[in-house]
Formats: structure tokens, C-alpha cells, sequence
């Protein structure tokens, strides 16, 4: 017990609070195991136990593995059946009839927050935690992506699935019909939905399919962001600390987050534009409405804080 005293037998202070955080935090971490495996709502499912013991068995196969971890969910299922516990609050279901039943059309379903967390984006359609908030805000968005408005867009040509596919096949007809030139499949899809989903927040044609070989910078860079939404989940603070750093500095010292910034940066530049007051009468007077403008709506139940508009509400029609 020398290390708990000084030089003249006095109690080190320091010492004993350190040690006594050291045996609570233990004891705390032993106890919830325990409720985990035996007290836990979820105890009687099978599964391995170390995924119900902790979080860290998918933040292994998310991280470390890269993503793996629907596979490992595969596994389980081969070794414990169809109804598998994969983490400490989850069981997974491998049954496709079972989806009508857990989601019904009249009941409201909740989000664990650390499922909500992976783009980092609160207030977000995909990303809402609480039923009740998650369904007016797609309600806002469903008019805009209904069967009769698909069809209509495509049909016309003039809107935006339709306007982006007459400039792709033109291209293709063009430039790579009967003259043996490669093609880079990842690069045309990502451009091809890119252009799509741009038309459809912004009424603007975007032109990443005109980019030599498909290769536009920006459609890469949202498969960069794609590409955070692990490490979002599993260490929510990271993104908060991340946003108190200067960008300068953190493509710097992690220069795959540049996609991510600046697919960030002009989204917000538009939607910036959308709602400049300089721009609300041309654009209210528009045919074409918005999706930018229907989210923001003071009718839909959305954070409206200064903070959240700056910093998360641009980005959430790109995710909706």
C-alpha cells in the first residue's frame, strides 16, 4: 500500500480516487455483462454471447473487418437458426414474411440512437430516432418519389430521372456505341445517381455524366462519405470533435475526409441559394417546386435552432 501514501505516510488523495475509479468502473462492467447475458430482456435468444455481452463484437467486424458484420449476422443464422441475438440491444430475424408483421402501416417504430447515428446528421429523414418525428418528415418527401411521379418524370423526359437519361443514352450512343472503349461501371452509376438526386433536391441539371470517363469528383465523393457512416455509429463524438477542428487540418492528417467536406460544403451552397430571401420569389413562382423547399416547411416537426440549420439541415435533403 506504499503507492497511497507520500514520503511522510500521509494518504495520497490522488491515488485513492484514482484506484477507487478503477474498482467502480470494474465493477460496473462486470455487473453489466452479467444483466446482459442473464437479466436482459434479450437473454433467452440464442447467439454468441460475447455479441451480447458488448457492442464491440460489431464494432469489430464494422471496423476492423470493414463492414463485415451483415456477413457474421449471416453466420449466426447458419449456427443459431432463423431469430439470432447480434448485439446487446438487437435480435435479427432472417424471415422476410416476418417484415409485415414488425412493421405494420398504422404502428410508429423507433430507432436506437446508435443506428441513427451513422451519418451524423440529427434531424434527418433517414436518420430520425422517434417515429413520431420520422413520419411527417417523410410524408413532406413521399410526393416526390410516388409511382404516378416517377413514371411522369421518366415518361416526359423532361424531368429529372427522364432529363438525365435522354443526356446518358446520347452519350452512350455517341461516344462509346461500336468503338470498343471501356467503360468504368462504378463511375457511370454514381454519376447517373448523382445527376438524379441533384435534379430532384435542386430543379438544376448538375452534368456529372458529361465529365470525361465518368470521372466527376463529386459523385466519388459521396461514396467517401458513405464510407464514415461505421465509424459515426460507433463513436458518435468523433464527428463533434471533428467539427471544432479546422478542415485544413483534418484533411491534413486524414486526407480521405476531403471527399466528405467538400460533398458537404456544396451541398450547403446550394441549398444556401434555395433559401436566400434574394431567391424566394423566383423560386416560389417556380413549376418546379423544390424538395428543398418542402423540407423546409414550418410545418414538418424539425430542429429550427440556428445551430441545426447551419450545421445539419443542408445536408438532409441529399439523405432523404
Amino acid at each position: 500500500m506504499r503507492l497511497l501514501h507520500n514520503d511522510d505516510g500521509s494518504l495520497n488523495l490522488i491515488h485513492l480516487v484514482l484506484v477507487g475509479l478503477l474498482v467502480l468502473l470494474a465493477v460496473r462492467a462486470v455487473g453489466l455483462v452479467f444483466y446482459r447475458l442473464f437479466l436482459h430482456p434479450l437473454s433467452k435468444y440464442p447467439g454468441p454471447k460475447l455479441a451480447a455481452a458488448t457492442q464491440w463484437y460489431e464494432t469489430y467486424y464494422s471496423i476492423i473487418k470493414s463492414g463485415q458484420f451483415p456477413f457474421e449476422i449471416q453466420r449466426m443464422h447458419k449456427k443459431y437458426g432463423p431469430v439470432v441475438r447480434v448485439t446487446p440491444d438487437e435480435i435479427h430475424i432472417d424471415d422476410p414474411t416476418f417484415y409485415e408483421v414488425l412493421f405494420k402501416p398504422t404502428d410508429m417504430v423507433d430507432k436506437l440512437p446508435f443506428l441513427t447515428a451513422a451519418g451524423a446528421l440529427p434531424g434527418v429523414v433517414s436518420f430520425s430516432t422517434l417515429g413520431e418525428f420520422h413520419r411527417p418528415r417523410r410524408q413532406a418527401v413521399a410526393p416526390f418519389f410516388t409511382r404516378a411521379k416517377v413514371l411522369d418524370n421518366f415518361a416526359s423526359g423532361k424531368g429529372a430521372i427522364g432529363s438525365v437519361a435522354n443526356r446518358f443514352s446520347h452519350r452512350l450512343s455517341t461516344e462509346f456505341a461500336g468503338k470498343n472503349i471501356p467503360v468504368n461501371i462504378r463511375h457511370m452509376l454514381a454519376s447517373i445517381a448523382t445527376d438524379m438526386i441533384w435534379e430532384i433536391n435542386f430543379c438544376q441539371p448538375s452534368h456529372f455524366i458529361e465529365a470525361p470517363d465518368f470521372g466527376h469528383a463529386f459523385p466519388m465523393s459521396f461514396e467517401g462519405a458513405l464510407g464514415t457512416t461505421h465509424w459515426n455509429s460507433h463513436f458518435p463524438w468523433l464527428m463533434k470533435i471533428l467539427g471544432l477542428v479546422p478542415q485544413s487540418l483534418i484533411v491534413w492528417a486524414w486526407p480521405t475526409m476531403r471527399s466528405n467536406l467538400e460533398w458537404r460544403a456544396a451541398i450547403k451552397a446550394q441549398v444556401d441559394k434555395i433559401l436566400d430571401p434574394r431567391n424566394k420569389d423566383a423560386f416560389d413562382n417556380s413549376p418546379d417546386r423544390t424538395l428543398v423547399h418542402q423540407l423546409s416547411d414550418p410545418k414538418i416537426p424539425m430542429a429550427r435552432t440556428a445551430h441545426y440549420r447551419r450545421r445539419y439541415w443542408p445536408l438532409g435533403p441529399w439523405w432523404s
